[in-house]
């Protein structure tokens, strides 16, 4: 992940991208597990999903071509222009962004100075290409983790999620 959040237990984890499977093996295991008939799939864990773009786009292709539905969960910093458009355009179903209050707490949390910005940024993108693309999706959801830090953040998030049409607040 890009981010160092100081709630992550990856941070006791030393990652070895060696062990990570190819793209192809990625790709191999979804179409397998979509002949299977499983319609639903989450894309979370393992450190940022965006941090492999490639990898990760491939594995919603498949799910999409599979007519699954699919929700990513990410930390919202790494987007680009050209992984919006290809997710609007395959029509992917829902994005949750992990933010877990305004500003100065986000940025506290996630030990990284300007992360808040880039999320909300990113997520006004999305919804300007969803607009242009007269796309209802992906629909765009929060997931905060709840702490003794952020308590006090919940209405803030609550107001921001309703400022850029964010459908849902998940509170963990």
């Amino acid at each position: 992940c890009n981010l160092k959040c100081i709630f992550c237990v990856q941070q006791k984890i030393k990652y070895d991208i060696s062990e990570e499977l190819s793209v192809k093996k990625f790709i191999d295991i979804t179409e397998e597990i979509c002949k299977m008939g499983v319609k639903r799939f989450l894309i979370s864990g393992g450190g940022e999903p965006l941090a492999s773009p490639i990898k990760t786009l491939a594995i919603m292709n498949v799910i999409k071509m599979y007519k699954g539905e699919g929700r990513l969960i990410t930390n919202g910093t790494l987007f680009t222009q050209k992984i919006i458009e290809k997710m609007i355009n395959m029509e992917w179903d829902t994005v949750v962004f992990s933010l877990h209050g305004t500003r100065s707490f986000h940025d506290f949390l996630t030990n990284h100075k300007g992360s808040f910005d880039k999320v909300v940024k990113n997520i006004e993108l999305i919804n300007r290409y969803k607009k242009k693309k007269k796309s209802r999706v992906p629909h765009l959801e929060f997931t905060f983790v709840l702490n003794k830090i952020n308590l006090n953040e919940v209405p803030k998030m609550v107001k921001l999620a309703g400022e850029l049409e964010v459908e849902s607040l998940n509170i963990e």
